[in-house]
């Protein structure tokens, strides 16, 4: 019978855990995309501009993660948005999760709040999960900028949506009259 020591068996659990299985391994979304079907031929931007409504998107949250960099030094930063959508019969996560990376791998902002398409470059994860009323789509964004970025765009968004505007009245809106 043979005897491990300490060593071997930390070592041996250290490459168990370093192996695939424990490695996350998000797919980017260019990969998503491709994976769901998503072609430039199909509407995504007028399809997801449809969701981002205020009959279907009723709130956002702000998404957070506390970056370790040291033991007393974690500071927490933005990486994206919730948004929070009312659950419809036509509607179901499979399909906010197709519309939403194919609107943002191939589609076209559907207007400036849209957070889905960003200044600062493409948004790399669009996730939905389930909610007990409805959906939440998370966008998180690479880096800091990406989330800031991401968080304002849900903000403006939400408070056009919850005010009642279009895009198209809340731009005529902004114009200056000439007075």
């Amino acid at each position: 019978m043979m005897k491990l020591s300490t060593f071997a068996i930390a070592s041996l659990f250290a490459v168990g855990c370093a192996g695939p299985s424990a490695v996350s391994t998000r797919a980017s979304l260019d990969h998503q995309a491709e994976t769901a079907g998503c072609t430039s031929d199909t509407p995504w931007s007028t399809l997801a501009a449809a969701q981002m409504t205020s009959g279907h998107l009723y709130g956002i949250r702000q998404v957070r993660e506390r970056q370790f960099l040291a033991r007393a030094v974690q500071p927490t930063r933005t990486t994206g948005a919730d948004l929070l959508f009312h659950a419809s019969p036509q509607v179901t996560g499979e399909y906010l999760e197709r519309v939403f990376q194919c609107h943002a791998a191939v589609g076209r902002a559907a207007d400036p709040e849209d957070p889905f398409h960003l200044a600062s470059g493409r948004v790399p994860t669009v996730e939905v999960r389930s909610l007990g009323n409805g959906y939440a789509v998370r966008i998180r964004g690479n880096d800091a900028r990406s989330g800031r970025e991401i968080w304002e765009k849900a903000r403006a968004l939400a408070q056009r949506v919850s005010s009642g505007l279009t895009a198209d009245r809340t731009a005529a809106l902004s114009t200056p009259s000439g007075r």
